[in-house]
């Protein structure tokens, strides 16, 4: 359902503004309680992945996304370059 699925985010967002805002105010009760709470969302959110996409479609893409981070881990390692300047062209 798409209007749970923009509810889970939603509250995934808000629950991120809280706990940054009030982080040093927090109990480490209070602030294991939320990010426990947060760690739940994100489950929800996540899983759904697997709902709407099927099985092959999310292994090419973590093959396709693999094997682009290994190509330019080693083209960075290999070529000692700061590749820090891709992410302006890329996002």
């Amino acid at each position: 359902n798409r209007v749970f699925l923009i509810g889970l985010i939603i509250a995934q967002l808000a629950l991120v503004i809280v706990l940054s805002a009030m982080i040093q105010k927090l109990s480490a009760g209070v602030t294991t309680m939320l990010f426990m709470l947060y760690s739940a969302l994100t489950g929800l959110t996540l899983s759904s992945i697997f709902i709407v996409y099927t099985a092959a479609s999310i292994a090419s893409t973590f093959v396709v996304t693999a094997g682009m981070f290994g190509a330019m881990s080693l083209y960075g390692y290999t070529t000692k370059r700061d590749l820090s300047g891709f992410g302006n062209m890329l996002f």
